[in-house]
Order: C-alpha cells, then structure tokens, then sequence
C-alpha cells in the first residue's frame, strides 16, 4: 500500500514530499527513501513479469 500511495500521490501537481509520506506510515524520510527504491524496482518487476508495465511510447499503445 505504502508504495502504491507514493506513486499515486507523486503524480499530483503539489507532490507531496518524503516526510509527509513518512508521517503517514509511521517512517522517517531516510527509511521512506530507502523503500520507495526498494519497492519501486520489486513492483516494477512484478507488474513486468504480468505483462502490465505502462506503455511509455504513444506509438507502443
């Protein structure tokens, strides 16, 4: 949930920062940096091996 929240919330116009994420999950900014890395590359991989990635080429879609 944590990284699906980051995500979501980092696409918005005013990008919430690390510590307010920090503040949601109960983590300090130094450990959200370290997760958001950690998790970003795992659900990257995961959402590849499904066949799910987002398509980052109009001409891909």
């Amino acid at each position: 949930m944590f990284i699906l929240s980051y995500l979501k919330d980092n696409r918005a116009e005013n990008r919430p920062n690390q510590t307010y994420h920090g503040s949601l999950f109960g983590m300090y900014q130094g450990k959200v940096s370290l997760w958001v890395k950690q998790l970003a590359a795992l659900l990257e991989k995961a959402l590849g091996r499904m066949g799910k990635l987002p398509q980052r080429a109009v001409n891909q879609l």
